[in-house]
């Protein structure tokens, strides 16, 4: 990335409403592996989905890395009530 230059990123989020990140780990660890079994003949494209996510940072995490490690103007925005979130950092 070139200075001045923008990356934008759109990655799944951990929800902070304990009731509604329940109900998304249900989906991707249940309902996501089934559905693309039938739709596409193989729920494996989405096994890995539960325990990537698992692994990836919080939100505030994710932005204070982009910080640490030069990003300017580093900045999140929440959709769906946190399950999935755009980032934003300049270089």
């Amino acid at each position: 990335m070139r200075p001045g230059g923008t990356a934008v990123f759109l990655e799944m989020g951990h929800p902070s409403n304990r009731r509604w990140r329940a109900l998304c780990e249900l989906y991707f660890q249940r309902l996501a592996p089934a559905v693309a079994s039938r739709l596409a003949g193989s729920g494996d494209a989405y096994r890995y989905l539960p325990g990537s996510l698992a692994r990836f940072p919080a939100q505030a995490e994710v932005q204070r890395r982009f910080v640490a490690n030069g990003w300017r103007a580093a900045e999140y925005k929440e959709y769906l009530g946190g399950a999935v979130v755009v980032y934003r950092a300049t270089k």
